[in-house]
């Protein structure tokens, strides 16, 4: 199971009439696909909690990655889940699965026959059981991007695009080496691999990506180089994604 975060079938057309992404672009009309409703509210935290569950937001409680109560606000993680996950359900029947960067999957719950890799939300990459580390230690932290334009005090747009285009041109390629190192060197019955690029490209860069800037081009051929390396390992590879990108002037938000 290969996630890409942010993707939809309009911004797959854009990087395939740029020629990016080949070996999908090549068979895609081989394979079976469609059109998923996403969550409500459609967001990362709810939708990749939904569909590791099977169950929906009113059920794991998952809504968004800040929870506001009367105390305050502050971050989910992986105690706030309030159903089992695939891997933690394979764990019961004693198959192993091996997790990278499954959102809301920190603090790491250590099961029998899971092997995990957390990032996004702690401040370092964490990892269970203990022979990942050798893999974990080069496996990029995703809030390189956000702690660099926090640091610089980045506000003009273009600005933060560039940061964003530099930092997960370098940080893909490191990321794709570890986890195919990962997917042919483990012990897995299911390998559940989530690749936040093109959600963090589209919010910082929509459009770069959408025009076909040619950094952006090369993040995306290095992603589908390892969609290819994966449908030669698995008996089957599923493509999937938690929501997809519109442009809006206006939001509102409701808390109370």
């Amino acid at each position: 199971m290969i996630g890409l975060d942010g993707m939809a079938w309009d911004i797959f057309a854009r990087l395939f009439e740029h020629n990016a992404m080949p070996f999908l672009r090549n068979i895609i009309n081989d394979t079976a696909r469609g059109i998923l409703y996403s969550t409500i509210p459609p967001t990362t935290a709810p939708a990749w909690t939904t569909l590791a569950s099977g169950v929906n937001p009113g059920k794991h409680s998952i809504f968004d990655f800040l929870r506001v109560t009367r105390q305050g606000i502050r971050l989910v993680s992986s105690l706030d889940v309030k159903y089992p996950r695939i891997h933690e359900m394979l764990s019961v029947l004693g198959l192993r699965s091996l997790v990278v960067n499954l959102q809301l999957t920190y603090p790491i719950r250590p099961l029998r026959g899971t092997m995990v890799i957390s990032d996004l939300i702690a401040e370092e990459v964490p990892y269970y059981p203990e022979e990942l580390g050798i893999y974990a230690k080069r496996y990029p932290h995703y809030g390189k991007v956000v702690h660099a334009i926090t640091r610089y005090g980045i506000t003009d747009a273009k600005k933060r695009a560039e940061v964003a285009i530099r930092i997960y041109d370098v940080d893909i390629r490191r990321r794709v080496k570890v986890l195919c190192e990962l997917a042919k060197k483990t012990n897995w019955d299911l390998l559940w691999a989530v690749i936040t690029e093109p959600d963090a490209l589209l919010h910082h860069a929509y459009d770069y990506v959408v025009s076909g800037d040619y950094r952006v081009l090369r993040i995306f051929n290095t992603i589908d180089r390892f969609i290819k390396e994966c449908s030669k390992i698995a008996d089957i590879t599923v493509l999937v994604s938690d929501h997809g990108f519109r442009l809006y002037k206006y939001a509102i938000n409701i808390n109370r």
